[in-house]
């Protein structure tokens, strides 16, 4: 288990951020396709690069509609090799591509920056008191941080610092979302223990009950490209999309 976590940590930590390293614009341009004009946002462009890397993800959770048949109908070692195969596999592409990757070295801690901020936040409210009106708590430490560096000892600007904060404001204000997560998870975890043996003691015919964990990848393999194609575009034509709060994470 302790194997398990740690090489689980190391790829989910790091695979999703190789990944957005490989698109290096950083500002809208203007293509022309089929003769119409579109601008192409660098934001935009990672997020469907993340809707797309997801629905792979689920287009790999369904082998193990192939694994459980195998187990079924041949042997538990036929199962295991399988996903020994295409794992080592996707080790050898990662090996022999490293020089074609761009890799990009950590620019610091954003932990050590939110304490940071906090703190300053702390003593300025404890400071100022009711002498100057906040809307949210961070804001007091708007143009009063101290001069931080980054790894290259490079200073930060001002204009990022406070960048920063709103950025943080938001993250804040979205965590909300995670007061239901036990609930999600209590569900969503009976997909993978107790309705699979449930599903054992039931007649399923020619499937082995263990299929029955596939209906996620196989729903989001549906509405990935359906969310991607139509409801993002069409969302973001309205002022939902655009609001930084609890409700645009929703939506």
């Amino acid at each position: 288990m302790i194997i398990l976590g740690f090489s689980t940590g190391g790829v989910k930590s790091n695979v999703s951020p190789l990944m957005a390293e490989q698109y290096t614009r950083t500002k809208p341009i203007v293509k022309e396709v089929r003769g119409e004009k579109k601008i192409i946002d660098p934001k935009i462009t990672v997020q469907s690069m993340f809707n797309w890397f997801y629905w792979a993800i689920n287009l790999g959770a369904l082998s193990s509609v192939i694994t459980t048949n195998i187990e079924k109908y041949h042997s538990f070692w036929l199962a295991y090799l399988i996903p020994m195969v295409v794992f080592t596999g996707s080790i050898a592409v990662l090996l022999v591509g490293r020089h074609r990757y761009t890799r990009k070295a950590p620019s610091g801690s954003l932990i050590i920056r939110v304490f940071h901020v906090t703190i300053r936040a702390i003593q300025m409210r404890w400071g100022l008191g009711k002498q100057n009106s906040c809307q949210h708590f961070l804001d007091y430490a708007k143009d009063n941080l101290s001069p931080i560096v980054n790894d290259d000892n490079q200073p930060v600007m001002e204009s990022n610092n406070n960048q920063f904060i709103e950025d943080l404001k938001q993250a804040l204000s979205a965590c909300r979302v995670f007061a239901f997560y036990p609930f999600y998870w209590i569900c969503y975890n009976q997909l993978v223990n107790n309705l699979i043996s449930q599903a054992a003691q039931m007649n399923v015919g020619p499937l082995p009950n263990d299929v029955l964990q596939n209906i996620d990848p196989i729903v989001l393999l549906i509405f990935i490209p359906v969310f991607d194609i139509l409801i993002y575009p069409a969302l973001r034509r309205t002022d939902a999309a655009n609001r930084p709060d609890l409700l645009s994470l929703t939506v």
